[in-house]
C-alpha cells in the first residue's frame, strides 16, 4: 500500500516538472487530440452534406412543381388521344373530392375508364354511370388503387389514394427521393401506361410492412382547374 502511495507521489511529482508536462502535453495532442478533432471535424462535413443534400431536393421538388404548374397554363389540352369529354356538374364533397360528377352526351357501356384532366393527368377512374351522368372516384379517395412507376429508376409500386395520396410497397433498398416524377405502371386493373400521376413528396417507412417503405404524392391533378375531365379506355 505504502509502495503504491510512493509510486503515485512520484508520478504526480514527474508530470508537474515542465519539461515533462510539455512533453507528455505534445503526446496526448499527437495521440488523441488531433485525431479526435479529425473526427469531429469529419462528422460535421457529414452532417452539413446531408443538410445539403436534402435543400437541394427540396429545392428540385419545388422547381418541379413550379414548372408543372408554369406548363398546365401554357400547354395546350389533349387532343389527339381517343377519348370521351365530360362536363363536371358537381364535386363530392367540395374541397378535395372523393367523388367528382360528370356530364356525357351518351351513356357508358364499359366500366373500365380512367379519368384524365385536360392536360392528361390522371384524375380518378370511372365509378358510376347512368344515363349520361358519370361518378368518377377520384385519386383523393381511399378506395382509389393503381400501379404506378417511378420515372427515375423504373421501379413499381402501388397508388393509394387519400387526401395526401401515397405509394406503397417500395422495396427498402430502392431508391425513391423526393422530387422524383411518377406515371402510370400499365398493371393490374387498368393497362394505360405512361399517364403523368404526380411527384414524390415525402419518403417514410412502412410501419405495417417494415420490408418496405411508402412515399406520399404531390398529385398533378387539380380539381378546379378543370371544367370538364377526359375518359378514355384503361385497356
Amino acid at each position: 500500500m505504502k509502495r503504491e502511495f510512493f509510486l503515485f507521489l512520484l508520478l504526480s511529482i514527474v508530470v508537474n516538472i515542465p519539461i515533462f508536462k510539455r512533453g507528455l502535453h505534445g503526446v496526448l495532442i499527437k495521440t488523441l487530440y488531433y485525431p479526435a478533432q479529425k473526427i469531429a471535424t469529419f462528422l460535421q462535413d457529414i452532417s452539413k452534406a446531408e443538410v445539403e443534400r436534402d435543400s437541394l431536393a427540396q429545392q428540385l421538388a419545388e422547381l418541379k412543381e413550379k414548372f408543372y404548374v408554369e406548363t398546365v397554363k401554357q400547354e395546350t389540352p389533349v387532343k389527339k388521344l381517343p377519348y370521351i369529354k365530360g362536363n363536371i356538374t358537381a364535386y363530392n364533397p367540395l374541397g378535395i373530392p372523393r367523388y367528382i360528377t360528370l356530364k356525357v352526351k351518351n351513356p357508358l357501356r364499359d366500366a373500365n375508364f380512367l379519368a384524365l384532366d385536360i392536360y392528361g393527368n390522371l384524375a380518378g377512374k370511372l365509378f358510376k354511370s347512368e344515363d349520361g351522368v358519370i361518378e368518377i372516384m377520384t385519386i383523393f379517395n381511399k378506395e382509389f388503387r393503381i400501379g404506378v412507376k417511378n420515372v427515375r429508376t423504373g421501379t413499381l409500386g402501388i397508388l393509394y389514394g387519400s387526401e395526401r395520396p401515397e405509394v406503397r410497397f417500395i422495396p427498402l433498398d430502392i431508391s425513391f427521393r423526393k422530387g422524383d416524377t411518377l406515371v402510370t405502371a400499365g398493371i393490374g386493373e387498368f393497362k394505360v401506361a405512361g399517364i403523368p400521376v404526380g411527384i414524390v413528396d415525402t419518403v417514410l417507412k412502412d410501419e405495417n410492412n417494415p420490408l418496405f417503405k411508402k412515399c406520399k404524392v404531390l398529385p398533378f391533378f387539380q380539381p378546379y382547374r378543370n371544367l370538364h375531365l377526359l375518359l378514355r379506355k384503361g385497356k
